[in-house]
């Protein structure tokens, strides 16, 4: 890449960048398997039974160029265009040729303009929007149809063959994102105290998704295609602070917090909700993407013994799932309901620095996720298969005798309403403790 600045009035800097990418991903094996190695040999042509070979490869490539337009007027207002051009081999040759990525955005350092009222208190404001978009490119061979060899029997003779081991599908195209965001930074009191907010929303189409086949069609299990619309929106927040500063000693804090939202608006005419994961996850229109369901349960401890019958357990019909009817109209009740995203829908960081003598700095990293689910299959499997050992077994609704009226309640309905995981799909939230360091700068009297 090259870039040219140059001013256009003592008040008007351009800046002009062009350039370009090729990338490529190339990976290659060869692999031998054989059994009844002599003693003494590594080799796999001294195997005496059982001996295959086998060679993969997969080979990408991307090329791309690009070019940057930006403006400094009054080193307040500052405007950037740019255009990234791409082609890659993972598209076929009918569909394939250069993708269009154009984007757009702009700050404005609104403080700074001479009709702002000068304050003690803010020392910053800046506007800043922006526009653009992206693509996500299908992955290596996801449009092209894959086939292995195998040996058949014809009566008394093997002859060579090919099976199906991947279905490709060659219209496949790239999947494009349109995002828009805007915020503010603000400073306070000379930058000891600074904040930020952003605001986004991003639209995919052509989403890449792969969608289950029936059986019946004689192909794989899965293809890659192209399908409807998925829509992200989110926030985007962050204060940091000065604590102190006394002689030698600093030490400088930061919190953020953001939100993160999804939903498919389209999935696609005549596609039906693609599940996965034995069904406890699924892509469905106006749900967020691979949002869990499952036949909802509820339970009653009406004796108050603390110990769940059969009896005191039944399916919530009130969250079942009412869905337009496509083939017949009118509306539809199904046997599931929607339990929750699989993504955070909002997190949080709490960061630390604490400088010593100029060189030394402390830092740790607090992080926190919430808002999702999560599927407990360890938890569900034991419960599943291990109903007849109640004294051996590592379900915890049989082994505990204090196992909790949920716990209790999760594990018939697994055994009775039609093998339900609703009960072990759990609240997924953490705090984790990301990150303790210490780094170590060289003082600047030595390097003097």
């Amino acid at each position: 890449s090259g870039t040219a600045t140059f001013s256009v009035t003592p008040s008007i800097v351009s800046n002009t960048t062009v350039g370009g990418t090729y990338q490529r991903s190339l990976f290659q094996t060869n692999d031998c398997y054989g059994e009844g190695i002599p003693f003494g040999t590594r080799s796999c042509g001294a195997t005496t039974s059982k001996f295959a070979v086998d060679e993969d490869q997969t080979d990408q490539k991307t090329l791309g160029m690009f070019g940057r337009q930006e403006v400094a007027i009054s080193d307040r207002l500052f405007l950037a265009g740019s255009v990234r051009a791409d082609n890659n081999s993972g598209l076929v040759r009918d569909i394939s040729g250069l993708s269009w990525y154009p984007s757009f955005n702009a700050s404005w350092v609104i403080s700074s303009e001479p009709f702002f009222p000068s304050t003690n208190f803010l020392s910053q404001l800046r506007l800043r929007a922006g526009w653009g978009q992206a693509g996500q490119r299908p992955g290596f061979g996801d449009a092209e149809t894959f086939f292995a060899p195998q040996a058949v029997r014809a009566g008394n003779v093997e002859l060579p063959a090919l099976i199906l081991t991947r279905t490709g599908n060659p219209a496949l195209k790239v999947e494009r994102t349109t995002e828009i965001e805007g915020g503010f930074d603000i400073g306070l009191l000379e930058d000891r105290i600074t904040a930020d907010f952003t605001a986004f929303r991003r639209i995919a189409k052509d989403a890449l998704i792969s969608r289950n086949i029936a059986p019946s069609a004689g192909l794989t299990a899965s293809v890659f295609q192209n399908l409807g619309r998925v829509k992200n929106w989110g926030t985007e927040m962050g204060l940091g602070a000065k604590v102190f500063e006394i002689r030698r000693v600093r030490l400088d804090t930061r919190i953020t917090a953001t939100t993160l939202h999804n939903r498919i608006e389209v999935l696609g005419e005549g596609i039906a909700p693609i599940q996965f994961n034995r069904g406890a996850q699924q892509h469905r229109e106006n749900f967020p993407t691979g949002a869990y369901f499952a036949l909802p349960i509820k339970y009653n401890d009406a004796d108050g013994n603390g110990l769940l019958s059969r009896e005191e357990v039944r399916v919530d019909s009130a969250r079942r799932l009412i869905v337009p009817d496509l083939i017949n109209g009118g509306l539809d009740t199904l046997n599931t309901a929607y339990v929750g995203p699989q993504l955070p829908t909002n997190s949080q960081t709490f960061n630390l620095d604490l400088t010593l003598f100029g060189s030394v700095t402390v830092s740790t990293l607090f992080e926190r996720r919430a808002g999702h689910k999560q599927l407990n299959y360890t938890e569900f499997f034991r419960c599943r298969q291990q109903a007849g050992l109640a004294f051996h077994s590592q379900c915890g609704a049989l082994s505990n005798p204090k196992a909790s009226l949920r716990e209790q309640a999760a594990f018939i309905g697994a055994q009775f309403f039609s093998a339900t995981p609703f009960g072990y799909m759990e609240d997924a939230d953490f705090v984790k403790w990301r990150e303790l360091s210490v780094r170590f700068g060289v003082p600047e009297s030595l390097g003097a």
